[in-house]
């Protein structure tokens, strides 16, 4: 049986952490592969190997990847020994164990973001475009062609689509606050008018509710919220959504990230910062969770969840299941922050981060504040 035939038949499911690097063990020939994305599916693996052959030529990717036809095993970069070896590649003589890490979302959706022009930029040019990709695996992105809004003053922009079909952006200005727009059927809001929804308060998120819309935004105090039944008047909600927790070294709670999950429950994912002594970078961000029934009253878990991250925002895919799209610093300050995602499992834990790739995306662009976006 080859390593694609049996990993797909490997049903084990593992609460996974922070992903590790591969490793090789020369005693065993064992080589444990923290994450590989086999026809859609994300596995951890131990896996024998059978022959070696290359390594050190020829330009490297950024994760692992096996070509079931060949039985070609590729690693980007190993350490065995002390030694690094890059764009390893070889055949697997056999599949040890496995578990899956993530199973892919289903269904095509978008990954909306702030598109930053880097450097120069041309005459005319705003210095952010509302951009967007597109995925059926959730972690390969193709960029699309369309500028859905251009703005020099709609920062920390979130796209969501209502169950009618209706586009909404939402993004803040130091000027107004949170603004937002929408659009009858596609998310083209350049030509779109911003209505202020509040006039103190940053980084906004959506969530649909059987009699209209909720806010969720970072004001005084933590997570607030604001609603309205039309999308179009908004009316400020009293007391704090999500604060900080008592006990906890906590001191910013900001970035809301809201979705429903298949029970019917609500799961807030938010960023946090820890004690006011602590590098203010984003390098030390974290992203944490709360949970609701009602999308007023939150309880939350008080456990890190994901460390040197920020900026989160969720949605559902065609399954039912949370994913959650946000900005990696692991490797900050050394290069710059990139978009990764998790995943909820059945059991609630978090697939290993994986970071997503886009395609045709020009080089002087950076990728900012993701928004996944489940289409039709």
């Amino acid at each position: 049986m080859n390593i694609q035939a049996w990993l797909m038949a490997c049903v084990c499911v593992l609460s996974a952490g922070p992903a590790q690097s591969d490793t090789y063990d020369p005693a065993t020939q064992q080589l444990s592969i923290s994450s590989i994305t086999v026809a859609g599916v994300t596995y951890r693996a131990v896996v024998t190997v059978g022959s070696v052959l290359g390594f050190n030529t020829g330009v490297a990717g950024t994760v692992d990847t096996y070509d079931a036809a060949s039985n070609l095993l590729t690693i980007p970069r190993i350490v065995v020994g002390g030694v690094t070896y890059t764009n390893a590649k070889g055949t697997v003589a056999k599949v040890v164990s496995a578990s899956v890490i993530s199973p892919g979302p289903t269904g095509a959706m978008k990954l909306f973001f702030n598109a930053e022009i880097l450097g120069p930029k041309a005459a005319g040019d705003a210095q952010i475009n509302l951009r967007s990709a597109s995925s059926t695996d959730g972690f390969n992105f193709t960029l699309d062609p369309d500028i859905w809004a251009t703005s020099d003053t709609l920062s920390d922009p979130v796209v969501y689509r209502t169950r009618g079909g209706r586009w909404f952006v939402a993004g803040f200005s130091e000027k107004e606050g949170i603004r937002i727009a929408s659009h009858a059927d596609s998310p083209n809001f350049a030509t779109s008018g911003f209505t202020v929804a509040v006039s103190k308060g940053q980084v906004p998120a959506l969530l649909e509710f059987d009699d209209g819309l909720r806010l969720y935004y970072f004001g005084d105090g933590g997570i607030l919220s604001a609603f309205s039944k039309d999308g179009s008047v908004w009316t400020a909600e009293a007391g704090v959504r999500v604060g900080t927790p008592a006990g906890s070294n906590l001191v910013l709670i900001a970035d809301p990230a809201p979705a429903r999950r298949k029970d019917g429950s609500i799961v807030m994912y938010f960023k946090a910062a820890g004690l006011p002594g602590a590098n203010p970078s984003p390098y030390d961000h974290m992203i944490y969770r709360a949970t609701s029934t009602d999308g007023l009253n939150f309880t939350h878990e008080n456990k890190l969840l994901l460390n040197h991250a920020s900026v989160p925002q969720a949605f559902n895919d065609a399954s039912g299941r949370v994913g959650v799209y946000f900005l990696d610093f692991r490797k900050f300050p050394a290069s710059k922050e990139v978009i990764a995602a998790v995943y909820e499992q059945d059991d609630f834990t978090l697939t290993a981060p994986q970071v997503i790739t886009f395609d045709k995306l020009p080089a002087n662009t950076w990728a900012n504040d993701p928004t996944p976006v489940l289409m039709p």
